[in-house]
């Protein structure tokens, strides 16, 4: 073969490998594309859920802040609750005291009227009174 021969051959070939890389290119750019699409779809749905996110994150920060200030209110309630507690207690204590007095007390009383009784039934009663001063005023007379 000659060289002209050998060019020739060379030179179609060259057209050949070259419209076969003009195919690959196309193939590969198409396929690309596609990718490329796909990429800038999920880059739109990705930012969408950020957005998302972002938004709900901001409102639990809100409801935090909201929740700490219920909190710290609830501790300043609660501080209050637990001296008016032991306020009571002490009111307790000094209840319990006085009834404690006043059940001595009450024995006492019940034991005076118990005399009293005792002594009214040793008394003579009104009736008997009357009868007996009609029957002295009958001897007297």
């Amino acid at each position: 073969m000659e060289t002209k021969d050998f060019q020739k051959m060379l030179d179609g070939q060259a057209q050949q490998i070259e419209r076969y890389m003009g195919v690959l290119k196309e193939d590969f750019e198409s396929q690309l594309k596609g990718v490329a699409d796909a990429v800038v779809m999920t880059r739109d749905v990705l930012e969408k859920r950020l957005d998302t996110h972002t938004e709900m994150i901001g409102n639990l920060m809100e409801d935090m802040a909201v929740v700490k200030s219920d909190v710290s209110n609830l501790k300043e309630d609660m501080a209050v609750v637990k001296s008016d507690v032991s306020n009571l207690m002490e009111d307790m204590a000094i209840v319990k005291a006085d009834v404690a007095s006043l059940t001595e007390d009450m024995a006492v009383v019940k034991s005076d009227v118990g005399d009293i009784k005792d002594e009214i039934k040793r008394k003579v009663d009104y009736e008997e009174f009357v009868s007996l001063k009609t029957k002295f005023e009958k001897a007297m007379a």
